[in-house]
């Protein structure tokens, strides 16, 4: 099996600040993590990290995590199922 289950872009106003609030969190409520880069266009700039996940959390429950410990920095977030593509 992968390392990762899924990977989360999220859509962010302030990049160093979002990574502050979400890094903590995600060493909580990940089993394994890891922060992919970033990346900026003319919508802003996306924070994309790698997970994998504990039992019990899925795409939605993280999406809903980061949206909200991540505020006011998150603009959006887009969580994606990575398990098949390797």
């Amino acid at each position: 099996g992968s390392r990762f289950d899924v990977m989360v872009r999220i859509l962010t106003n302030d990049a160093s600040a979002l990574r502050a609030a979400i890094d903590p969190v995600l060493e909580a409520e990940a089993k394994r993590w890891r922060y992919r880069g970033s990346s900026t266009n003319d919508i802003g700039t996306s924070v994309e990290y790698d997970l994998r996940l504990k039992k019990g959390h899925n795409r939605q429950t993280i999406a809903d995590i980061v949206r909200e410990k991540g505020a006011p920095y998150v603009v959006g977030v887009e969580v994606v199922d990575t398990t098949e593509a390797e």
